[in-house]
């Protein structure tokens, strides 16, 4: 005897959300990612400037670098912070 994974006296309960809140999150991640396309953009150029720049804002060159290759989807390793 077989026994079914659909069960037809169970109800599946309707998906509620927001249109609201489905908006404020999208412009929230929009906004983050802007945020971060700056802030790697600008860690690009201060790498070409020199590194002594990099170590003024308390980060390795290392760090620096790998932040700056990161798409803007992904959040970087370390926390991100207002520096910009």
């Amino acid at each position: 005897m077989t026994r079914s994974l659909i069960h037809s006296h169970h109800t599946v309960a309707p998906i509620r959300f927001s249109i609201n809140a489905l908006q404020t999150h999208l412009v929230q991640m929009l906004e983050t990612w802007q945020a971060r396309r700056l802030r790697r953009a600008e860690l690009c150029h201060l790498l070409m400037m020199g590194p002594n720049l990099i170590a003024d804002m308390g980060m390795t060159v290392e760090d620096a670098e790998a932040e700056a290759g990161l798409p803007f989807w992904k959040p970087a390793a370390l926390p991100e912070s207002n520096l910009f």
